[in-house]
């Protein structure tokens, strides 16, 4: 073995560094897996499938006594839910936000203060619609019961002027007063806008349900034998009115579809992603479709029936 005093000067310099030269490979090797974990590669998670969130409900469709499955929120649609929609598509911000978004603390409370077109508008964003009176009531699960805990009222159950809180708080706060379906809040906090127009009124009026902390408990049944059948005009924004969305069964077939094409087109990667959706994305941006491509500036997968329908058909031809 060569004897560090028979090399050259130059070579006993190289010799010198060279554990330091395995510490710099070491390091930047280090440095890049860092930078590796941290930094998400070109790869696009799908967002949760629209009926995260929601559950499953039957209506009769008067024929033959046969049902169809429709989706309702869970919750009535929050402050910080409604955030996302004002800041991503320009929505009209409720006026006692005070032109600013709601706080951390003020997000989970339900969006107040949003006449029937911005329900409308912020349902449209997130694929869903506004339910009909029909659909709102079925959503309640056991029928001809007062209130969607049972025929017993009672304060522990529903945030209603009886309770004395003067306004509405966190949604999904009474376990004991969800429905059977699962879903909380149909009696009081607020009143939720529904798609079901009052025949023949001429100030354009829709029928509001579930009464809210400004209305007693009477208000707030939801027995359509007893329903008070509360309406407002499309243009009101009270303090207590507020909305959930629906979803129809046709639409979350289409999008439990389109997100298992999706995933077939990509891959996941070492780090649990779900798929790689820029191959199909390109594929639509050269598909020549304008309308299509607006749709999908922002939300691809959350829209109507027929824009998914549309985008399938596209995936599909470039698989």
């Amino acid at each position: 073995m060569t004897s560090p005093a028979s090399l050259t000067p130059t070579a006993r310099r190289a010799s010198a560094f060279a554990p330091l030269g395995f510490l710099t490979v070491v390091a930047g090797a280090l440095i890049l897996l860092v930078w590796r974990l941290t930094t998400p590669p070109d790869v696009v998670e799908l967002p949760p499938p629209l009926t995260a969130g929601m559950v499953q409900c039957e209506i009769g469709d008067g024929v033959g006594g046969a049902t169809r499955v429709f989706w309702a929120d869970r919750f009535e649609v929050t402050q910080s839910e409604f955030a996302v929609f004002v800041t991503s598509r320009g929505g009209a911000m409720p006026r006692h936000w005070g032109g600013r978004l709601p706080s951390k603390k003020a997000g989970p409370l339900p969006v107040t203060h949003v006449t029937w077109f911005d329900a409308d508008a912020y349902s449209t964003f997130v694929g869903k619609r506004l339910p009909t009176l029909a659909e709102w009531t079925a959503t309640v699960g056991s029928s001809g019961i007062e209130w969607p805990w049972g025929d017993l009222f009672s304060t522990a159950c529903a945030n209603t002027f009886e309770l004395g809180v003067g306004g509405p708080v966190r949604v999904g706060m009474f376990e004991s007063g969800k429905s059977s379906n699962g879903a909380y809040d149909l009696s009081g906090n607020v009143a939720e806008w529904t798609s079901t127009r009052v025949p023949s009124d001429l100030d354009d009026r829709v029928v509001v349900c579930g009464g809210s902390f400004l209305e007693d408990a009477g208000a707030s049944r939801v027995n359509p034998s007893v329903l008070g059948m509360r309406t407002e005009g499309r243009r009101s924004e009270g303090s207590d009115l507020g909305f959930r969305c629906v979803l129809d069964s046709e639409t979350q077939a289409l999008d439990q579809a389109l997100r298992a094409d999706f995933a077939a087109l990509g891959f996941k990667d070492p780090f649990g992603r779900v798929a790689e959706v820029a191959p199909a994305m390109g594929r639509i941006k050269k598909s020549g479709d304008r309308g299509l491509r607006l749709a999908l500036a922002a939300t691809p997968l959350n829209n109507s029936p027929v824009v998914l329908g549309r985008l399938r058909e596209i995936v599909q031809r470039g698989k």
